[in-house]
């Protein structure tokens, strides 16, 4: 049974919490490109962010190797942890992959869930944290 919580941070050496940092909103691009960035974070392609990265390659869904995992599946704790050091994470956030499509028909919900990571030197709370403010979102930076 997994112990980790969506939208709450953790270590990815200890799986334990770490509080204070800002994470992003979600959601899906509608389109899969060859390198797998098909996924928005807080606006950005996964691959231009400000630090913070998605998982891929993680999902079971046929002829799919992208971000997004379908909300049927699971993954355990030790090899999402596995998976984000593996990555060059340090830490990490599961959260709701929202539905990037906004027309007519919008649908507000979640499409799936991602794995998103950044490394420590990103994150003023952990450390040896010195490079970036992740506090605040990304138009309230200086």
């Amino acid at each position: 049974m997994s112990t980790l919580e969506f939208d709450s941070t953790y270590s990815a050496i200890t799986g334990q919490h770490v509080g204070g940092i800002y994470i992003p909103s979600v959601e899906d691009d509608g389109a899969f490109d060859a390198d797998g960035y098909d996924v928005l974070i807080d606006g950005m392609p996964d691959n231009l962010s400000t630090g913070w990265r998605a998982l891929k390659g993680y999902t079971s869904q046929h002829g799919y190797r992208g971000c997004i995992m379908h909300p049927s599946e699971t993954m355990s704790d030790d090899a999402i942890r596995e998976a984000v050091r593996d990555a060059g994470g340090d830490v990490f956030a599961i959260v709701a992959v929202e539905n990037g499509e906004y027309g007519d028909d919008y649908e507000p919900d979640a499409v799936g869930w991602a794995v998103i990571y950044r490394s420590a030197d990103a994150c003023p709370s952990a450390p040896h944290a010195h490079r970036h403010n992740v506090y605040a979102r990304p138009e309230e930076r200086p």
